[in-house]
């Protein structure tokens, strides 16, 4: 194996083990604090609001370098006081307007707007 060759393989295998160390999908986690710690309240609809949704508690939409995200604090079952916050990225803004208004859909209830209009743009992070 001439000089070169190697160089060239060691290189290659440098290069592959950076992307890998590099490469790491974002945490949903993380992403749920930055967009609470830097992105601006556009609006939000509390746990009075949907009182009688069986799944929804809290729904709150940031700005985020003029890109809107969404976070929902989903309940653990029907019955539950407790939930977990899910995060949804790219939420166009008509599609927001329509979620929080519900100006397109009339005597629609928030759980169905959000699965009409939010639920699929979830964020792809673990």
């Amino acid at each position: 194996m001439n000089t070169s060759f190697k160089n060239y393989v060691i290189s290659i295998m440098v290069i592959f083990c950076t992307l890998n160390v590099y490469s790491q999908d974002v945490r949903c986690n993380e992403l749920l604090t930055f967009v609470k710690k830097e992105g601006k309240k556009k609006g939000s609809v509390n746990a009075m609001q949907l009182i009688n949704s069986s799944w929804l508690k809290s729904v709150a939409c940031y700005e985020v370098d003029g890109n809107l995200a969404v976070i929902a604090n989903i309940k653990t079952n029907e019955y539950s006081l407790y939930g977990k916050e899910y995060i949804f990225c790219g939420i166009p803004l008509s599609n927001w307007n329509a979620f929080y208004n519900g100006l397109y859909a009339i005597g629609t209830s928030y759980g169905e707007r959000f699965h009409k209009y939010i639920y699929k743009y979830k964020c792809d992070c673990d």
